[in-house]
């Protein structure tokens, strides 16, 4: 098993895309915490463009990067991020660029899928929100979105 596949099985991360190196792990001070920050890029070759759905028959170029921090679920009890580098692409039928999706995220989004699971794991429990919203390290107005996407009302 490779690096990257090990580092990927330890976080629970199931995309082929994404790869990790060697030495990708580091401890960084990211607000007051001393957070876990684990490094990897994003990359593919798309099939069609996003926005104007056009076949890739070299019409879609790499086009650089764009870093991203996605929080994941906490490692050993640290605070712990991914710092993806993910590939930009130029679509050149239709003028514009996109980036490449992960399946560890929703589009624009910086907190990864499997954080919301818990979150929704733990709206189960008979816990408040801010004490859910302190735990998982992000907003009270997070946990209410999840709790709307997850839990529909009885009618």
């Amino acid at each position: 098993m490779s690096l990257s596949n090990l580092i990927k099985e330890t976080l629970d991360i199931l995309d082929l895309n994404l790869i990790f190196t060697e030495n990708c792990l580091t401890h960084e001070k990211i607000g007051e915490d001393i957070c876990k920050v684990y490094s990897g890029s994003l990359t593919y070759f798309p099939e069609k463009c996003l926005h104007c759905q056009q076949e890739n028959n070299q019409t879609i170029i790499k086009y650089g990067w764009k870093k991203v921090m996605v929080l994941i679920n906490d490692v050993s009890e640290y605070k712990t991020y991914d710092r993806i580098k993910k590939q930009k692409f130029l679509c050149k039928s239709c003028n514009r660029s996109f980036l490449a999706e992960s399946t560890l995220t929703e589009r624009h989004c910086t907190i990864a899928r499997r954080v919301k699971l818990s979150i929704a794991e733990k709206l189960k429990e008979n816990t408040s929100m801010t004490g859910i919203a302190r735990a998982k390290h992000v907003s009270t107005t997070t946990i209410y979105r999840v709790l709307k996407d997850f839990y529909t009302p009885l009618s």
